[in-house]
């Protein structure tokens, strides 16, 4: 979850536009929760692959993580949060850890990188919590304390993800130790019951994801 920006100078950034399954064209650079469309966003991530599609023989949508981040969430005000936390893959695609330590990796000042990234995801992440209804906190520590809670669950599901669904790593790479992995065993919906279900949690904190 990426803290909401404010940028006075937003309006002033030259458009890029992106075509929707609805045929909308969003300009993502001056997106606004007004031109948010909740089905374009569920029918995106239904068939974006999380690991950029390395689970062998199975889809793992980024639709069913965000749904497993809501059912792992224990408290109902961080749920919406859950739930919502990546939606804006559904502009910008899964970019993957991998692909952002390459961007740094390659550019002569690595932090503009990281920086880079998490202003956009910020961005977007601003009008999709407002077009859901969900009112920009006030309170530092609230905030701080929501995004503690949804990292912790996006770090346990990466653990579940990686001893579930990923073939055995041969060589170094990932970060260790790693936490916990979540109980339950996640077996890999698919497509169409990933967008069922996605829409099933969306009705859940008062979004229409149907249209």
């Amino acid at each position: 979850m990426n803290a909401p920006v404010k940028n006075p100078v937003a309006a002033a950034r030259l458009p890029v536009w992106k075509q929707m399954a609805s045929g909308r064209m969003v300009d993502l650079a001056n997106l606004k929760p007004e031109e948010v469309y909740f089905p374009d966003l569920v029918e995106a991530l239904c068939k974006i692959a999380r690991f950029d599609g390395a689970t062998p023989n199975v889809l793992y949508t980024v639709a069913q993580h965000c749904c497993l981040a809501y059912d792992a969430a224990s408290e109902e005000r961080v749920k919406p949060f859950a739930l919502l936390h990546d939606f804006h893959e559904a502009y910008i695609g899964d970019i993957t850890t991998p692909a952002a330590r390459l961007l740094q990796a390659m550019h002569i000042h690595p932090g503009e990188i990281v920086g880079l990234i998490v202003r956009v995801k910020a961005h977007l992440d601003t009008a999709i919590f407002a077009a859901a209804g969900i009112p920009p906190f006030i309170d530092v520590a609230a905030y701080q304390d929501v995004a503690r809670q949804v990292r912790a669950i996006d770090d346990a599901l990466l653990a579940t993800e990686r001893r579930d669904l990923l073939a055995p790593a041969q060589g170094a790479g990932w970060p260790e130790p790693m936490p916990m992995p979540l109980p339950t065993r996640i077996r890999p919906w698919g497509q169409d019951v990933a967008r069922e279900e996605l829409l099933k949690r969306l009705s859940l904190i008062g979004i229409n994801g149907r249209g």
